[in-house]
């Protein structure tokens, strides 16, 4: 349980600390950055795919293939989703990261109006198709793809939240596969208007809670996760029960009062609802003035000009309204008020938009923001040109809970002000933000306090930690890492091979793939044999490095001959430990 003890409001929280009279602002990435589409961008997400340190870009692009720009360095991209291996084509939608398999490397989940992708990252670059395998069914017409520990098992969940079909929860079975859990869950929502939705801790129990938008003022949707994944629809108590046209949605803080609020999109006007700290919310939109009558999509949440303070930035449809009505970028001025600063800040868009998302492209400790649109200027990137406020970068690794730690909230603390952020599976509409929490210090010159929720129950307090660094956290690590080092696990790992059962006759998946990690540097073996205990083959025999490794079996024996079909069991040695895992070879 989190206590709320750790969420009382501070003396001055709502106060901006940043430099008053600096005017912070945005310009416009040029086509020669390699950051473009040409036609009908849907959803955007951000993850560091190659573990690079740089934040790499994906594109769900409508009427023709993805689009993965993986990010080289002074803002400069290549587009490799076709070498990746992810450049699907068809009415594509959405796509969001996780480390659905907890072997350090993201993986992502993509779909268009057809069919679904899940793609297994090898950390090579490049990325296997497992949606079959892994038990990921389509169903038509998705609008949102939310990834989020909905039972706090260390194995992250899909939600897919589908128009005019069922909506999905998708719980991981820990093996690599996945089941249908949306009825025993209680998240089966009966309208079929679903559009957007988030995974969010709104009252600060420890997990994740979903809350959902529809179209056609079919009535809005929260549901309260009571422990282990089991929800309860609270949707009327808690008073977000709106009917709207609602396209998407996003929890975050931006009060800085310790409690999730929750900014809602629409056709029409716009919703922003406060937390009342008791399990219920009150809409304020008139008296905060987000109130947009764009015809809204996305929403991207981030504090633009480090000034601890969460603003919010609004993509339109904009030539659906006559005259056609800009995108809104709203500076939080504290205290539950929002000016418009659009034009003043360079982000004007008079487009067909889509989706958004933040991050921070060029690691210069400001984010930049991206938006998505269905004409002309279909991807819109817009570099953040910074000022003097400070900033902390966060990134985190659990060990205990799920690799990716989506679901993990962050507490920060500095010059009496705290800020909150929680590490989502996708929100917005068709999209996800980096996975790098981030944090504006305005003039702090440290932050006082770090707080990590693990999710899973795990707390971790650091203090004096200065100003202007990107820090990593590694789950039961007492120290922070270096943001570009490989994630070192805590324990020998082996996981399941994939695919799992494989064939010998199965084209691209005629040999499966062995994923383990390694503790520190050590003398290792990996060996295959049959069920009577008969050696297979011996697949390594070498010193190796700390961290994930990777190892194919292509069904073949010592002697380079097929073997039969049945069950067979991978051995991995190491430092004295024996790990054992059972696969499956068909013919």
């Amino acid at each position: 349980m989190r206590h709320e003890k750790c969420y009382v409001m501070l003396a001055g929280i709502l106060l901006p600390l940043g430099a008053m009279g600096q005017n912070y602002g945005f310009t416009k990435l040029e086509a020669s950055s390699g950051l473009q589409v040409p036609t009908d961008a849907r959803g955007i997400s951000l993850a560091d795919f190659d573990k690079d340190g740089l934040l790499d870009i994906f594109v769900a692009k409508n009427a023709g293939a993805n689009r993965l720009f993986r990010n080289l360095g002074n803002l400069q991209f290549a587009d490799v989703a076709a070498a990746a291996g992810v450049a699907a084509s068809g009415s594509n939608r959405v796509g969001v990261w996780a480390d659905y398999d907890n072997d350090g490397f993201a993986d992502l989940f993509a779909a268009n109006l057809e069919k679904y992708h899940l793609y297994h990252n090898l950390g090579n670059g490049a990325f296997e198709e497992i949606s079959t395998p892994a038990g990921i069914s389509p169903s038509p017409r998705i609008n949102a793809a939310i990834w989020g520990d909905v039972e706090n098992n260390a194995f992250i969940d899909l939600y897919t939240a589908n128009f005019t079909a069922d909506n999905i929860l998708f719980v991981n079975n820990r093996n690599g596969t996945f089941r249908n859990g949306t009825t025993p869950a209680g998240v089966q929502d009966p309208d079929d208007a679903a559009m957007g939705g988030a995974f969010g801790d709104y009252d600060n129990d420890g997990d994740l809670d979903l809350y959902l938008v529809h179209d056609a003022y079919q009535r809005f949707r929260l549901y309260r996760n009571a422990g282990y994944g089991y929800f309860a629809d609270v949707s009327s108590e808690a008073r977000v029960n709106y009917r709207g046209q609602g396209m998407g949605t996003v929890f975050a803080d931006f009060d800085n009062d310790g409690w999730l609020d929750i900014y809602v999109t629409n056709l029409d006007s716009n919703t922003v609802f406060f937390n009342n700290h008791d399990g219920s919310f009150t809409n304020t939109t008139a008296f905060s003035g987000v109130g947009d009558r764009g015809m809204g999509w996305g929403i991207v949440a981030f504090d633009y000009d480090n000034d601890m303070l969460l603003d919010i930035y609004v993509v339109n449809a904009s030539n659906y309204n006559n005259p056609p009505l800009d995108n809104v970028l709203y500076h939080n001025l504290g205290n539950r008020k929002f000016e418009v600063v659009t034009q003043a800040a360079g982000v004007s868009s008079l487009l067909d938009g889509w989706g958004g998302a933040a991050g921070d492209l060029n690691n210069d400790g400001y984010q930049d923001l991206m938006i998505t649109n269905w004409t002309r200027e279909c991807l819109q990137t817009f570099i953040n040109n910074g000022g003097p406020n400070g900033y902390l970068k966060v990134g985190l690794t659990g060990a205990r809970c799920n690799r990716y730690a989506i679901g993990a909230r962050v507490r920060v603390v500095a010059q009496g002000v705290q800020q909150i952020r929680e590490l989502s599976g996708g929100s917005g509409y068709l999209s996800q933000d980096s996975p790098i929490l981030h944090f504006g210090l305005a003039q702090a010159a440290q932050a006082d306090t770090v707080e990590i929720y693990w999710p899973g129950g795990n707390r971790e307090r650091y203090f004096n930690v200065a100003a202007n660094q990107h820090i990593h956290y590694v789950e039961g690590q007492t120290t922070a890492v270096d943001e570009r080092a490989l994630p070192v696990p805590i324990t020998l790992k082996l996981h399941p091979n994939y695919p799992n059962p494989f064939s010998l006759n199965s084209g691209t998946q005629a040999q499966t793939s062995i994923a383990f990690e390694l503790p520190r540097a050590s003398m290792v073996e990996v060996t295959v044999f049959d069920v009577l205990g008969r050696h297979i083959v011996t697949l390594a025999e070498e010193t190796m490095p700390a961290g994930p490794h990777r190892i194919a079996w292509d069904g073949r024996d010592a002697l380079q001959k097929p073997v039969g079909a049945g069950i067979y069991f991978v051995y991995l040695r190491s430092s004295g430990q024996q790990l054992t895992r059972k696969l499956t070879l068909l013919h």
